[in-house]
C-alpha cells in the first residue's frame, strides 16, 4: 500500500504532518507500540493530524497504519543506488541493504557452479591456501584465512611485492592454491607475480572486476566480482561485498563436503581458545 514516492514527496503534507512523517521514518520499529495519542505527543502534533497523515499515505486509519508501516518502510526499494546529501537514516540503511542484495544477486548470475566446484575440488588437494593481495583486499584475506583455517588449511597472506615474488618462485605447485584479489586485475606488480605462478604451474584463482582483465590469461581460474567505479554509488563496497560472497561460497562448499571434519576442528579450536590458563603455584 505504501509507496516510496509518498515518503519522499511531502508536497501534500502540512508542516505538522511532516513532523509525523519524519518521526515515522526515523523510528519505524517503535510505531507498533504507540497509540495515536502517544505518536501525536512525540511529534508535538494532535491525534487528528496523525489520522490525517495515515489516510494521506494510503491507510484507512491508525490501526491499519500501525500494523503495516514497520515492515513496509523497511522494505523500501530503490531503482538506483546513490547516497544523497543529508538523507535520513531510514533511506540510508535501506539503500545499503539494497546494495548488498543486488550485489550478491549480480555476482551469483556471473558465477559458474562448475567453476566453483573445480576450485573447491582443488582445495582438497593442497595443504596451503595463499593470498596475493594489496591495500583493502588484505582485510578480506585476513577474514578468509581465519575461516579457511577451520578447513584444515594453512593460510598465508602476502602483501609486499618482495614476499609475493619470492613465494611464487619457490612454492611447490602440488602444495599450494593461490587466491589473488584485485579490482583491475592488471597492475604491473600483480601481473609480474601471476606470470611467475603460471610459469611454475601453481594453481591460482584471480577475483577481479572483469573476466577480460589482463591477469586472467595468467590465472588458472578467473572469477568476476562486480565493481562500480563511481564513489557516490559506493563502488568499493560493491566490489568487496561481491568478493566476500565468493570467498564465503568457497568456504561453505568445502564445509558441506567435509562437514564432520570441519566441525571437529572448530570444536577443538573453541576448547583451546576458551581454556583458562592454569593458576601459578606459589
Amino acid at each position: 500500500m505504501l509507496q516510496k514516492e509518498i515518503i519522499r514527496d511531502q508536497s501534500n503534507f502540512s508542516n505538522a504532518e511532516k513532523e509525523v512523517n519524519a518521526f515515522v521514518q526515523a523510528n519505524p520499529e517503535s510505531i507498533s507500540s504507540l497509540s495515536v495519542r502517544e505518536l501525536a505527543k512525540k511529534t508535538n502534533t494532535t491525534a487528528t493530524t496523525v489520522m490525517r497523515y495515515c489516510r494521506k499515505i494510503g491507510y484507512s486509519g491508525f490501526e491499519e497504519f500501525k500494523f503495516n508501516i514497520g515492515n513496509e518502510l523497511k522494505d523500501l526499494d530503490y531503482d538506483e543506488f546513490e547516497i544523497s546529501v543529508e538523507e535520513d537514516s531510514l533511506h540510508v540503511v535501506n539503500k545499503i541493504r539494497k546494495l548488498y542484495v543486488d550485489t550478491v544477486d549480480n555476482t551469483l548470475r556471473q558465477l559458474s557452479l562448475q567453476q566453483l566446484d573445480r576450485i573447491v575440488d582443488r582445495f582438497e588437494t593442497v595443504p596451503y591456501i595463499d593470498f596475493i593481495v594489496y591495500d583493502q583486499s588484505a582485510a578480506l584475506a585476513e577474514y578468509a584465512a581465519h575461516y579457511y583455517s577451520f578447513l584444515g588449511k594453512i593460510c598465508r597472506i602476502y602483501t609486499s611485492i618482495d614476499e609475493q615474488i619470492l613465494f611464487a618462485m619457490n612454492a611447490d605447485p602440488k602444495d599450494h592454491l593461490v587466491i589473488s584479489i584485485s579490482r583491475s586485475g592488471a597492475t604491473d606488480r600483480l601481473l609480474k607475480v601471476l606470470k611467475i605462478l603460471r610459469k611454475n604451474r601453481i594453481y591460482s584463482v584471480l577475483i577481479t572486476s572483469s573476466r577480460s582483465a589482463a591477469g586472467a590469461k595468467y590465472s588458472s581460474e578467473t572469477l568476476c566480482a562486480p565493481h562500480n567505479c563511481h564513489f557516490d554509488k559506493m563502488g568499493d563496497c560493491v566490489f568487496y561485498t561481491s568478493v566476500k560472497y565468493i570467498l564465503d561460497c568457497f568456504f561453505s562448499l568445502y564445509y558441506s563436503a567435509h562437514h564432520d571434519e570441519v566441525l571437529t576442528i572448530a570444536h577443538s579450536y573453541d576448547s583451546v581458545f576458551s581454556e583458562k590458563p592454569e593458576s601459578k603455584k606459589l
